[in-house]
């Protein structure tokens, strides 16, 4: 079983009637039941049966009503994505009437209007999904080879006497078994269940080949020699629709640049395609999609390409087109346009704009190059920053921990103990650094030494020394033995009292103790010594 979309044509029933709008109201066989015969790809005819029960059927009629009309078989599905470009009217009042599907259709536009009273179009054409049954057998004495179920319309087309869709490159034969209606011999060009066609990475090869032969069937494209894909390209579309090649999944249509370029890159390359009907049934997909983003493309009759156009299509390209000429000194001028890229985009520009616009996109280029550069080192130095930042507060972090604040405010309390009992009370020492006090005892003990330059671990072996050995500021012993204590309490982890403080490090305390024995020694009495 397979599902499958079939066109048969009828014809006007009555003459039309102005509805209170000014829109055309034209009653018509839609279509019937029967044996009709369609002519498949391959050029064979099948003899398919829409029996009273599938083609009467509530869900198929309801599916007719209110169904888009259009201007000839667009190349894709009428859809919402489309159906503004290609509604002409609607069809009302579905119902059974004998053997057929009967209707109004309340045609909208002016141009489609026109053509029908102008006799122009006479013709009706029914687009519609149904399953195919592969069951052959006859009915009323009529052979056929399969059957038609669940039938589903997509669309109403109006055209021509002796019209029908079968490919810009097949024609049809009527049979006229009836004034009111003229089945079409007709062709499957396009299965309606279009996803289900699609591509994944997780198939297997001959899956994938399965399916391109498929899409081949449906849409009337050979499957090219070389050049065609299997799965959707990287970076370009999902969706079979958005390809005017759906078959070797060429030419993308999505975004708007690319549906711009594709037919500029397909009229260079066109001749790869040996079939007229796969060149025709492209380049129509291109030119609809141009006029469904609001395109205007420009037709050409003396191009290969574009004399297959369907004469719809032609006439709504060259309207479009007329709002792109401009007027000089009381001629119409057409716009040449070119190709460029821009940003991995394809777009179609003036011819005469071209040189202004590459000489815009070399200027931004170069800003933005310019651009690139100075942010990246505004990064540089904003990483910099960054690093220093979390330096810092690691080192806050720790500075201002309770147990850190304490450790401090004790070693300045020792520090500022055991200086001013060297310096005495007329040296203030409560505006003085640590590095300017210790250079200050120094200083006093040594009148040459110069602090230009020394390291602080330098300063610090000087500041202990000269601690130890100068004289108090008021020569008296105590005073100088205290200051010596409490610079050794310090050191070893006392308070300036001499209470243990458990913050000090004992290595610190270890060196402290032999600077106490230092201060200490001069206690000592002397040894005597012997002599000859």
């Amino acid at each position: 079983m397979g599902d499958r979309i079939r066109l048969d044509v009828g014809r006007f029933r009555s003459k039309p009637q102005r509805t209170p709008q000014g829109f055309l109201k034209v009653p018509a066989n839609l279509t019937r039941t029967g044996v009709l015969t369609y002519a498949s790809a391959d050029g064979s005819q099948i003899r398919e049966l829409r029996h009273p029960d599938e083609v009467f059927k509530a869900d198929s009629l309801e599916s007719m009503r209110l169904a888009p009309m259009t201007d000839r078989h667009p190349a894709t599905l009428v859809s919402p994505s489309n159906v503004r470009s290609l509604q002409v009217g609607i069809v009302s009042d579905v119902r059974r009437d004998g053997s057929f599907v009967a209707g109004d259709l309340v045609i909208q536009s002016q141009d489609m209007i026109n053509k029908v009273n102008s006799r122009e179009v006479c013709e009706i054409s029914a687009g519609y999904q149904c399953e195919i049954e592969e069951t052959p057998g006859t009915f009323e004495g009529e052979r056929f080879d399969r059957i038609q179920r669940d039938i589903v319309y997509n669309h109403v087309a109006g055209g021509p006497t002796n019209w029908g869709r079968a490919g810009n490159d097949v024609g049809i034969r009527l049979d006229g078994i009836a004034s009111h209606l003229i089945p079409l011999i007709g062709v499957e060009y396009i299965r309606l269940d279009q996803e289900s066609l699609a591509p994944s990475r997780d198939m297997d090869r001959e899956k994938l080949q399965a399916l391109r032969e498929q899409r081949s069937e449906r849409y009337g494209i050979e499957i090219l020699e070389s050049g065609s894909n299997l799965t959707f390209p990287a970076d370009r579309p999902t969706s079979l629709e958005d390809y005017a090649d759906p078959v070797n999944l060429k030419y993308p249509l999505t975004p708007a640049g690319r549906a711009r370029n594709a037919r500029s890159r397909f009229k260079q390359a066109a001749d790869e395609y040996q079939n007229r009907r796969s060149r025709a049934v492209i380049h129509e997909r291109i030119v609809a999609r141009l006029l469904e983003i609001g395109a205007k493309p420009s037709i050409d009759d003396s191009d290969p390409l574009d004399r297959l156009l369907p004469k719809g299509l032609k006439e709504k390209a060259e309207k479009t087109r007329r709002g792109d000429s401009r007027r000089t000194k009381g001629k119409t001028m057409d716009v040449d346009l070119i190709a460029i890229r821009i940003d991995d985009l394809d777009f179609e520009v003036p011819k005469t704009a071209h040189g202004a616009i590459q000489k815009a996109l070399g200027a931004r280029d170069s800003k933005v190059k310019d651009l690139t550069a100075k942010l990246d080192g505004l990064q540089g130095k904003h990483d910099a920053l960054v690093k220093e930042h979390e330096g810092l507060k690691t080192k806050l972090d720790a500075a201002t921990k309770p147990e850190a604040v304490q450790a401090a405010v004790d070693a300045r309390l020792a520090l500022v103990s055991a200086a001013s009992k060297v310096l005495g009370d007329e040296v203030k020492l409560d505006s003085m650094t640590d590095r300017e006090i210790k250079i200050a005892v120094v200083t006093k003990h040594d009148s040459e030494f110069k602090a230009d330059g020394a390291s602080d671990e330098y300063l610090e072996g000087r500041y202990v020394g000269a601690l130890a050995a100068a004289p108090a500021a008021d020569n008296s012993t105590q005073n100088r033995d205290d200051a010596a204590r409490a610079l050794a309490n310090q050191q070893l982890g006392k308070k300036p009292d001499g209470s243990k403080d458990e913050r000090i490090d004992s290595a610190d305390a270890q060196r402290a103790k032999s600077m106490n024995d230092l201060a200490e020694a001069w206690r000592q009495p002397l040894r005597a010594t012997s002599t000859r």
